[in-house]
């Protein structure tokens, strides 16, 4: 898949541009550790909770064929025309001060780029859970399938993205989950686990994953046991913390 994807907002028209350091393609954001997962969830957790969220591709909108309500009413909403004239919000983020976004004239040409600079009113939060309130499912990111250790952080798998990206992709594990399941569907951001009535889907995972209920301090206490000192040697550190991962996780 060679798309890559914006976040839009089709309620309020506006869109989380792909700015961040990571995403962007299909599985590009399928790690915890993506900003722009990261920037998504605290608009759902605030500015954008309750609203319906597209993952809008490079080459235009795919969708499932599948009878849900909202297909029917995007395919009559010129969904292209709203993406195109959607305000871009990602400047709001304090995290991009300073980095460069595109400048076009009044017909919409790119022109040039400047530095963003503010006003800036949002900062990325980080929420443990997904939820999709319209199925009544959700995601424990902190649970995820475990995919490796970088810089002394647990990389997780957060495949939320590919459930609400218009495609066909199927997640391997759990109930196997296809992609678009959760698309066009309301889905918010949480740190307080949902209580009874909603499923918890958490063993979905990536091939690039592997599953384990084992909190990040378990996992990287035991990594850490007879490893070289960080500050020394970060390199041969994570060599070595991801060798005992695959040994704990039976990789």
């Amino acid at each position: 898949m060679s798309q890559v994807y914006d976040w839009l907002n089709y309620d309020k028209h506006e869109k989380l541009d792909w700015w961040w350091s990571c995403g962007g393609k299909l599985w590009g954001n399928n790690w915890t550790a993506c900003e722009e997962n990261n920037a998504l969830l605290t608009l759902l957790a605030g500015r954008w909770k309750g609203d319906r969220i597209i993952r809008f591709g490079c080459e235009g909108l795919e969708t499932p064929e599948d009878g849900r309500p909202f297909l029917e009413e995007i395919d009559s909403g010129m969904v292209d025309d709203i993406e195109y004239e959607s305000e871009d919000i990602t400047g709001l983020f304090e995290e991009t001060c300073g980095h460069p976004r595109d400048v076009l004239d009044e017909d919409g040409h790119f022109i040039g780029e400047e530095p963003i600079e503010g006003p800036f009113e949002l900062k990325l939060e980080w929420y443990r859970y997904i939820v999709n309130t319209e199925r009544r499912q959700f995601i424990d990111r902190e649970r995820a399938a475990v995919q490796c250790i970088r810089g002394m952080e647990v990389v997780r798998d957060d495949v939320f993205t590919v459930l609400v990206t218009p495609c066909y992709s199927t997640v391997v594990g759990g109930e196997e989950i296809v992609g678009a399941s959760w698309f066009g569907e309301v889905l918010t951001a949480t740190n307080e686990r949902p209580g009874e009535g909603y499923a918890d889907v958490t063993g979905a995972h990536s091939e690039y994953g592997t599953p384990t209920d084992l909190a990040d301090e378990e996992i990287l206490a035991y990594v850490s046991v007879g490893a070289p000192d960080y500050e020394v040697d970060p390199d041969g550190w994570e060599r070595y913390a991801n060798e005992r991962l695959d040994e704990l996780l039976g990789a």
